[in-house]
């Protein structure tokens, strides 16, 4: 299954985020890496595929746009592409957890306006809790 994003920029910002989560898990992999992982877990061959498509079309519902079962269907998506590269099974699961790759707001209403302001209100995740995250405007 394939995700169209409108811009490259929070993939790449998920891809770090991908590669800090995967060193908190004992994981040394460089950030190319973590953007090719990314763009597999999108549904993308690589990351320059995933920078010439990204903005051509229409962007994907984010997760909050579609039922539970689709959610998990993206989940596992994503956890396979983690455990295809030599991820733990329970790492891949908490790593997935943490960065989301498809958990983004549907369409972006305001960009750095209300919208914005409205996701730094929201309550930090039991990862962010445990590990003494704050949500940023940046997720």
């Amino acid at each position: 299954m394939r995700f169209f994003v409108d811009t490259k920029d929070r993939m790449a910002r998920k891809s770090k985020q991908l590669k800090k989560m995967l060193g908190t898990s004992g994981y040394d992999v460089k950030l190319t890496k973590c953007q090719a992982l990314m763009a597999q877990m999108l549904g993308y061959r690589d990351w320059q595929e995933l920078c010439r498509c990204a903005g051509a079309v229409e962007t994907s519902p984010g997760d909050d746009s579609v039922d539970e079962r689709e959610r998990e269907r993206r989940r596992e998506q994503h956890i396979q592409v983690l455990l295809t590269a030599g991820i733990e099974g329970e790492d891949a699961e908490m790593v997935v957890d943490a960065v989301g790759p498809t958990r983004y707001h549907s369409p972006p209403a305001d960009v750095g306006g209300e919208r914005a302001r409205e996701d730094m209100d929201e309550e930090p995740t039991e990862f962010e809790e445990e590990w003494g995250l704050r949500p940023s405007p940046h997720r």
